[in-house]
């Protein structure tokens, strides 16, 4: 498995996420992973990410299966029907799902196409990227859920940190 990085500065924290989602693909023509750094990934199974991303030209949302409803409040919830994403709920009040969406999502250049639209028509103002993502998967953009496994931590604070380093 190889894998290119590449490293972009956003100037413009302000517009969110989505802006440094948006620079780092600036000319990409193929699909793109996206992996937030504030994630900890023990023994996961991203590498059969690669197969389903390569056969589909949807996006890939990758959620893990949790039994802790708080936690699923403080990042997003993943809606799955026969396989595909239906909706993503971003800190949702009431959990009706454990599918816990996660920093991992693979895009087309379609979707670059469309944030780099919507900037434009806002004005370059903020976007949440997951209520974006969400908003391309109600017009009907498909979306294949990709169930990660392995141990997770969302390391945006100490004892999660703590956590991850315990595990390894």
């Amino acid at each position: 498995l190889s894998v290119n990085l590449k490293y972009v500065e956003n100037r413009h924290l302000d517009r969110g996420f989505a802006y440094s989602v948006l620079l780092a693909n600036q000319g990409n023509q193929e699909k793109g992973c996206v992996m937030l750094s504030d994630e900890y990934y023990g023994n996961s199974n991203h590498r059969e990410l690669v197969p389903l991303a390569s056969a589909s030209d949807a996006m890939v949302i990758a959620s893990f299966q949790c039994e802790d409803a708080e936690l699923v409040k403080r990042n997003y919830s993943v809606c799955i029907a026969d396989g595909r994403v239906v909706e993503l709920r971003e800190k949702p009040e009431n959990v009706d799902t454990l599918w816990l969406g996660t920093g991992t999502t693979v895009i087309t250049p379609t979707v670059i196409e469309r944030l780099r639209s919507e900037y434009q028509t806002n004005g370059n103002t903020y976007i949440d990227y997951i209520d974006f993502l969400n908003s391309l998967i109600q017009e009907g953009l498909p979306a294949l859920h990709f169930e990660l496994k392995g141990h997770y931590e969302n390391v945006n604070e100490e004892s999660a940190l703590l956590r991850a380093r315990a595990y390894e």
